[in-house]
């Protein structure tokens, strides 16, 4: 798993590095450290509010605009407030500074268990998007997708029932891929999902290069 850790604490930042030592981290210490890395893809971002040239809500709040990625908040900032306007952004847990680190890495790894499970197998209507080797199954009826065609399907199961626009969508594909997409090939990409999805009780629907979701059948 890989993590980004936005913390301007150095020895905190080092102990929980430490702590987590299985999992690869890449620690920035300020929010224009982290403006940089938000091209590359991450399993995780733990995020501190205080930070010295801007708030961590800020960060988050971009993240949500086009990723689901798990989001963990630390801080010292302990009022109502804050923390309800921070899960308001979806995220998936908040902790108050000072934290056991037993306990805080308990967390990390059972969050993991859970997202790795979540994401492996998204079923909606009993339709079922296998990520793990990027099949599409209902009942006896089953297709294999790309990676790039799989990664719009999970995309958009994750996010129904709302429409995604497509830079959200070429976005996650190049969080799963590494590889940039232009609008031919974005296209392209969605034209063969749609038919490769014919014989199965939903489709993508939407206007072409501006928003997609998907339609289910019996809605």
């Amino acid at each position: 798993m890989n993590i980004l850790l936005i913390e301007d604490n150095h020895a905190l930042a080092s102990a929980i590095r430490d702590v987590l030592s299985i999992y690869e981290i890449q620690i920035c210490y300020t929010l224009e450290q982290a403006w940089n890395e938000i091209k590359n893809k991450y399993d995780l971002y733990i995020v501190d509010l205080h930070l010295p040239d801007g708030n961590g809500l800020d960060f988050i709040q971009y993240v949500r605009e086009f990723s689901s990625v798990p989001v963990i908040v630390i801080s010292n900032i302990h009022d109502e407030e804050t923390i309800l306007k921070s899960y308001s952004f979806l995220i998936d847990d908040y902790i108050e500074k000072p934290f056991r680190t037993a306990v805080f890495k308990a967390k990390i790894e059972s969050l993991e268990k859970r997202t790795k499970k979540q994401q492996d197998n998204l079923i909606i209507h009993g339709i079922r998007l296998d990520v793990s080797c990027s099949k599409i199954r209902y009942l006896k009826e089953e297709a294999d997708l790309s990676i790039s065609e799989c990664a719009i399907l999970e995309k958009l199961f994750i996010a129904w029932p709302n429409a995604l626009r497509t830079e959200q969508l070429k976005h996650f594909v190049f969080q799963k891929t590494g590889r940039e997409m232009s609008d031919a090939t974005f296209s392209a990409r969605m034209s063969n999902l749609k038919k490769k999805i014919l014989p199965f009780p939903f489709s993508v629907a939407g206007k072409r290069n501006s928003v997609y979701f998907l339609k289910f059948d019996e809605e």
